[in-house]
C-alpha cells in the first residue's frame, strides 16, 4: 500500500480576456489532460484561474506553459481600465 501523499501546490494565474465564454471551457479541458492537475477554478471578476496541482509532477511554470498562459499581456482598450467611467 502506497501511503505517499501528493505535494499539493496552488498557482493563481492572471488571464486576460476572460469575457470570452469559450476560454474557460478550453482551459478546463486542457488542464484535465495534464497529469498532476487536481483542480481548476476560475474567477471572472479578477480575470484569474487558480490551479491546484501535484508539485511532485508539475511546476507553476509547466502549468502556465502547458495551458498556454505563459506570455499573456493585457490588450489595450477600455475593457482593461478598472475603476474609470
Amino acid at each position: 500500500m502506497n501511503s505517499r501523499r501528493n505535494q499539493e501546490a496552488t498557482a493563481v494565474i492572471k488571464i486576460w480576456g476572460m469575457s470570452d465564454p469559450g476560454k474557460a471551457q478550453h482551459l478546463r479541458q486542457a488542464a484535465g489532460k495534464l497529469d498532476g492537475v487536481l483542480r481548476v477554478d476560475f474567477n471572472y471578476i479578477l480575470d484569474s484561474v487558480t490551479v491546484k496541482y501535484d508539485a511532485d509532477k508539475l511546476t507553476t511554470t509547466q502549468v502556465k506553459r502547458k495551458l498556454g498562459l505563459g506570455n499573456q499581456r493585457p490588450r489595450s482598450g477600455p475593457e482593461n481600465v478598472r475603476g474609470q467611467v
